[in-house]
């Protein structure tokens, strides 16, 4: 596959009603005559004109090319938008043709919600409610890594047939390739905080209840093993995997919650676990949330 650096999806390209049935707008083949002071001016179009920019230029100007690319990896050339890698392949697959527009839409949709988690690690984080930005923390991203592939998996029972679900599910291999590098690298700043001042011998300081319980849990979740393991992983996807079309996602989410916290949990003493448990389930809402989200989608209808 030879990724389109100019390809910003199916839908913004020039105007066309993708749906067989409808004859599709073009722009004139044959020249236009413009009348202006007298004279004729021929001006000629093509459906091939992008509204936008010209392709040389967003080839140029492209950020991502300033990522290490490797050609042998697609997601390398777009790690900031991942869901363009799947949306062009099932573009030159005819995937999107006779669908209207608002099927490719939703289509779309359900490839950017599935790979926003993983794209914000090449982006300094991902937006949460009211605008912030957050870094994902490291066993977010394990999460984020396991959910994402399981919901591919299901795009691709749910959209794809044949040939080109056979090629889908090669770009999945290849998505999963490339995220676990670097899912097994990536730790917020934040952790990276919490890990350096787990280490040494903070002078004493008067805080308040409050703070005093953030510093204990913290420092307790830097001297944690934050490795991510094959199994773990696996567990996550067993679970995820198990929803079915029209199922209720929730116990499928209950039951990756609680592995997740297993792992952490079982590194800490018995008598601090209870107040661990509520701080990890309050800084991970948001990505359990996100998750939920996009499969309750897949499984909308």
């Amino acid at each position: 596959m030879k990724i389109d650096l100019s390809y910003t999806g199916a839908l913004m390209g020039a105007p066309k009603d993708l749906n067989q049935n409808e004859q599709a707008p073009a722009f004139p083949k044959e020249p236009v005559t413009i009348p202006k002071e007298d004279k004729a001016y021929m001006v000629t179009l093509s459906n091939e004109w992008r509204t936008f920019a010209d392709a040389e230029k967003i080839r140029m100007e492209d950020l991502y090319t300033k990522t290490a690319i490797d050609p042998h990896d697609p997601f390398s050339y777009k790690p900031k938008d991942q869901w363009l890698i799947f949306s062009q392949y099932l573009d030159e697959q005819g995937v999107f043709d006779g669908k209207s527009r608002e099927e490719v839409a939703s289509m779309e949709e359900h490839l950017k919600q599935i790979t926003d988690g993983l794209d914000s690690l090449h982006a300094g984080g991902i937006d949460v409610a009211g605008g912030i930005t957050r870094e994902l923390d490291s066993f977010e991203a394990h999460l984020e890594y396991a959910a994402s592939l399981s919901a591919l998996n299901q795009f691709s029972g749910k959209f794809l047939t044949g040939d080109s679900q056979a090629g889908f599910n090669d770009l999945i291999d290849g998505f999963a390739k490339h995220n676990r590098t670097v899912v097994d690298h990536h730790s917020s700043l934040e952790e990276r905080f919490f890990q350096a001042r787990a280490s040494i011998a903070v002078p004493d300081v008067r805080l308040t209840p409050e703070q005093e319980k953030e510093v204990r849990i913290t420092n307790r979740l830097g001297k944690s093993d934050r490795i991510l393991k094959d199994e773990l992983i696996q567990t996550y996807v067993t679970f995820f995997e198990g929803i079915r079309h029209g199922d209720d996602i929730q116990p499928a989410i209950d039951a990756v919650k609680k592995a997740f916290l297993s792992s952490i949990l079982d590194q800490t003493p018995m008598k601090d676990r209870e107040e661990m448990k509520e701080w990890l389930m309050k800084r991970t809402s948001d990505t359990f949330e996100r998750i939920g989200s996009y499969f309750s989608a897949l499984n909308d209808r």
